[in-house]
C-alpha cells in the first residue's frame, strides 16, 4: 500500500513513516521513526484487502505473538503489533520490527554467487533460526533469498510469524522454493522450510535453481549430498533444521592436496622450508621373495647346519 503524503502521517499515533524500504504481495515495509522511544524502526503494513476475515487477523496476531516471544540472533526483534486507520477510513494490521542495515541475500546473489564457506554460514544461520521457530510451533512457509537478510551484525530470517495466513480455499502461491507437499495445500511443516532452504543453498553456491541434471555435479563436496536429502519427495526423509545446521557448521573438508617429497632444502639451504619438505618420505615397500630366492635361502641354511653339526657334536661329547 502507499500513502499520498507519508511525511505528514503519524501512523498509529506514534510512528512517523519516512519511506518504503520493501514491498511484497501482501504488505509494504516502511522505515519509520518511533516518536515514543526515539528510535528508527521498520513498520510492516498489511494490505487490508487481503485480510477481510476476522479469523485471519486473529491468526496473524497469534503468530506474531509467538514470534515476538522468541529471542534469537537469527530473527529480527518484534516491538509492536496492532491495527491502525489508513487513508480511506479502514483499519489495517501493522507490525513494528527491528530496523536492519544491510541487504537481502537476493540482492547479494545478483552480484555473484557465494563461496562454499559463505553459503554454509548464511544457510546454517537460517537453519538455526528455523529450528528455534519449529520448537515454538512456528513454520515460515516462504523461505527464499529475499527473506534472508545479510545485516551488518549477522544473518536474519525475515517474515517468520509475520506473514499473511492463507484463507480457506485460497490457492497456494507456488515458486521454485515450494515443497512438493505444499503445491496442493495452503499449509506446510518444518520439512517444507528445510526443502526451501536446500534450494537456497544450491542457488547461493551455483547461481542457478535446481531443475538441470548437471546442477548436482556443480555443487561442492558435502553440499550436494545435503541438498539431495533436503529435496527428498517424502518429507520424512529430509533432515531436520537442527541437523541441517549441524552439518553446515561442520562441512565435509575438501580433499587435501597430495605433497611429494623434494630435495629443495639440500639444493637451496638458504630457502625456508616448504610444506612438502616437512613430510617424511615413505619407506620403500619390500617385495615378497620369489620362489627361486626362497629355495636359495633354504640351501644356504642347510649348508650352514651341515657345516656346524660336527662342531656341535664334539662340544656335546
Amino acid at each position: 500500500m502507499s500513502f499520498e503524503d507519508s511525511t505528514q502521517l503519524l501512523f498509529a499515533g506514534r510512528y512517523q513513516l519516512e519511506r518504503p524500504i520493501g514491498s511484497g504481495r501482501t504488505s509494504t515495509v516502511w522505515r519509520a521513526w518511533d516518536e515514543t522511544l526515539g528510535r528508527t524502526v521498520a513498520v510492516k503494513v498489511v494490505s487490508v484487502a487481503l485480510l477481510p476475515d476476522v479469523l485471519l487477523r486473529a491468526r496473524l496476531l497469534e503468530q506474531t505473538r509467538l514470534a515476538a516471544a522468541l529471542r534469537h540472533p537469527g530473527l529480527p526483534a518484534i516491538y509492536d503489533f496492532g491495527e491502525a486507520s489508513v487513508p480511506g477510513g479502514r483499519d489495517t494490521p501493522f507490525i513494528v520490527m527491528e530496523h536492519l542495515q544491510g541487504e537481502s541475500l537476493a540482492a547479494r546473489l545478483a552480484r555473484g554467487i557465494l563461496d562454499r564457506d559463505e553459503a554454509s554460514g548464511v544457510c546454517g544461520a537460517v537453519a538455526n533460526a528455523l529450528a528455534i521457530a519449529r520448537d515454538a510451533g512456528l513454520v515460515h512457509h516462504d523461505v527464499r533469498p529475499s527473506k534472508i537478510f545479510l545485516a551488518e551484525d549477522g544473518v536474519r530470517l525475515l517474515g517468520l510469524g509475520t506473514g499473511l495466513p492463507f484463507a480457506a480455499g485460497q490457492e497456494p502461491v507456488v515458486s521454485p522454493y515450494t515443497a512438493p507437499e505444499q503445491r496442493e495445500a495452503t499449509t506446510g511443516t518444518g520439512a517444507a522450510d528445510v526443502y526451501a532452504l536446500g534450494i537456497v543453498l544450491a542457488e547461493a553456491t551455483t547461481g542457478r535453481l535446481p531443475g538441470e541434471d548437471s546442477l548436482s555435479a556443480e555443487l561442492p563436496d558435502g553440499i550436494a549430498q545435503l541438498c539431495a536429502r533436503c529435496w527428498a519427495e517424502d518429507p520424512r526423509d529430509r533432515p531436520t533444521a537442527t541437523e541441517m545446521a549441524e552439518i553446515l557448521a561442520n562441512p565435509v573438508p575438501a580433499k587435501p592436496p597430495v605433497f611429494e617429497t623434494t630435495t629443495a632444502l639440500k639444493e637451496y639451504p638458504d630457502q625456508p622450508p616448504q610444506a612438502a619438505d616437512l613430510i617424511a618420505p615413505r619407506p620403500p615397500r619390500r617385495r615378497p621373495p620369489t620362489r627361486r630366492q626362497r629355495a636359495r635361502r633354504v640351501r644356504r641354511v642347510r649348508r650352514v647346519v651341515l657345516a656346524t653339526l660336527p662342531v656341535a657334536l664334539i662340544v656335546l661329547l
